[in-house]
């Protein structure tokens, strides 16, 4: 663990890799959910999800994960990949809904 000193604060940064992108992950599955109507609803569940979720937020959550390599590949471009998850997840809703 690495020590922060940021004004009278101290915060822990985790070391591993592995560990920040999960972080980056589990915030990227929070802001795209925050903008969802009802994200403990269950309708992405087989949309997106892999079918074992029960509530929106989990849906999102798998999906941002199986794109775990499409996200750090956009990230190293300099593309944001909350826009581009955003648009990916509007547009596939939107094809659902045209069924």
């Amino acid at each position: 663990m690495k020590l922060v000193n940021s004004g009278s604060n101290v915060t822990m940064l985790d070391t591993t890799l592995s560990q920040r992108q999960d972080q980056f992950l589990h915030n990227l599955t929070l802001s795209l959910t925050a903008g969802l109507e009802n994200p403990f609803g269950a309708e992405l569940v087989a949309l997106i999800g892999s079918g074992h979720e029960r509530t929106n937020r989990e849906a999102v959550a798998t999906w941002v994960r199986f794109k775990r390599h499409e996200i750090f590949t956009m990230r190293l471009e300099g593309i944001n990949p909350l826009e581009s998850l955003r648009a990916q997840l509007l547009t596939r809703i939107e094809l659902d809904q045209v069924w």
